[in-house]
């Protein structure tokens, strides 16, 4: 039997638990919380976890899902030696970071991210041997893998998440790029994605958009893009693969229903 996962997923303002039962028709347990600013983080994954044992009973794997800004890097340029003095390059930080990298095996890459040291060491002193992945790379590694099988040759994934939105571009197969902007307002992600799409020679009448997200926000950025897309169209994680898998009730961030298909 494959290893129960735990999958945790924190965002400035909120924790989630997420447990697969591998082997159990693929059961999930989900928990969530929201982060209150003016109490420490330790405080708040120590009341979490006080009131949800359950969730750790059986728990053979941990995984830490990550948002942070990430640097992708060729394999053929990647260097076990300097890809972090590369990010510390590419995106300066005023805090202390642990630097990881993901393979992106659909694009022949690594994606280079950080987490905060606070964070990790907070992680790492209550679960034993988390790993610590990047959203953008499993986003990015099904978004690709779909479009492999697609007619139309060009398609543009605007995830969206709190403050931010994530972009994938992809080309029968090829990566076209992977990039995440901060946004306060709708306006700004139809202007961010307008304008990546462009960049790379997407077009607003003949190629395909695709919205991902919180149901809500993801249904106010579609009536907006609606306006000057001739193409778009949700993004239904599950209906684009062919993994089964039963979904709880309560709503899972779409960061985390991408590892849920992979696995």
């Amino acid at each position: 039997m494959l290893p129960n996962t735990l999958y945790i997923y924190i965002t400035d303002s909120s924790l989630y638990f997420v447990k697969q039962a591998k082997g159990r028709d693929s059961n999930l347990q989900t928990a969530h919380c929201d982060i209150n600013p003016g109490m420490p983080f330790a405080a708040v994954i120590d009341e979490f976890l006080a009131e949800r044992q359950s969730m750790l009973e059986g728990a053979d794997k941990v995984r830490v899902i990550v948002d942070s800004p990430s640097v992708l890097i060729p394999l053929a340029e990647f260097s076990e030696d300097t890809f972090r003095e590369y990010y510390k390059y590419c995106i300066p930080s005023d805090y202390e970071c642990r630097i990881f990298c993901d393979t992106l095996p659909v694009a022949n890459a690594m994606l280079v991210f950080s987490v905060a040291e606070n964070v990790y060491s907070i992680i790492t002193d209550r679960f034993e041997k988390p790993y610590f992945c990047s959203s953008i790379a499993a986003i990015s590694s099904n978004f690709m893998r779909k479009s492999s099988t697609q007619v139309a040759p060009k398609r543009i994934l605007c995830a969206l998440r709190e403050d931010a939105i994530d972009i994938v571009a992809a080309e029968a197969g090829k990566l076209l790029l992977v990039n995440s902007f901060s946004v306060r307002a709708t306006s700004d992600i139809l202007y961010y994605t307008l304008a990546t799409a462009s960049k790379l020679g997407i077009s607003a009448e003949t190629d395909t958009f695709f919205i991902a997200g919180e149901e809500q926000a993801a249904k106010v950025a579609m009536e907006e893009f609606r306006k000057v897309v001739r193409n778009v169209r949700p993004y239904n994680l599950f209906e684009e693969s062919d993994n089964s898998i039963a979904l709880p009730k309560e709503p899972v961030p779409f960061a985390i229903q991408n590892f849920l298909v992979e696995s």
